[in-house]
């Protein structure tokens, strides 16, 4: 299996190829940048898959633009690109955030089934949308597409609130405010 991984300076790609390189060691990973125009070179179809990373979770002032920019029309030139060069297979790290609106980490609300319907309330999560139903409209028939909608990715230096749920958990006494519903959140960690 030869796969090859955009967005090798994130820190999400950077826990994947620890994982992988122990997990793993039989099949092959390359990490590419889409920092520059090198990439459009790259031939995908020498690959399994493709599994597109890169992207950004946060812009200055919650920008838009830059969200647009970076995670729809980057991800829409990277799968013109993937489809142009015959690729095998597309996976997509899409996000939860696509559906913020619904008020998902909170009571029944947060249950999210496949008859859920997206909502964003965030630039990050409307983006990414975006995004999906940019590769959706472009796929054709003959195109092999995975899109995953992750939950908050966790660990070491990724999410400064979970450095918070660690220290809560260590502490024996935890003062838990009364309130009428009750918080879920899903989280991978890395």
């Amino acid at each position: 299996m030869r796969v090859l991984v955009t967005g090798n300076k994130g820190k999400f790609v950077s826990y994947l190829k620890q994982y992988v390189t122990e997990k793993k060691p039989t099949w092959t990973f390359d990490f590419i940048t889409l920092r520059n125009k090198e990439w459009k070179k790259t031939d995908f179809s020498q690959y399994d898959a493709v599994f597109h990373c890169a992207g950004i979770t946060s812009a200055p002032n919650d920008d838009y633009e830059q969200f647009y920019q970076i995670n729809v029309e980057l991800t829409k030139a990277l799968f013109i690109h993937f489809i142009e060069t015959k690729g095998n297979h597309f996976i997509y790290l899409s996000s939860m955030a696509v559906y913020d609106g619904i008020g998902w980490g909170f009571g029944e609300k947060g249950l999210i089934t496949d008859k859920t319907s997206p909502q964003q309330k965030t630039n990050y999560g409307r983006s990414k949308y975006e995004a999906e139903k940019e590769i959706l409209n472009i796929k054709q028939d003959d195109t092999k597409v995975s899109i995953i909608r992750a939950p908050s990715i966790v660990g070491d230096n990724l999410e400064a609130y979970f450095d918070r749920y660690i220290r809560y958990s260590q502490t024996p006494l935890i003062p838990i405010p009364r309130v009428h519903t009750e918080a879920k959140r899903s989280f991978v960690f890395a």
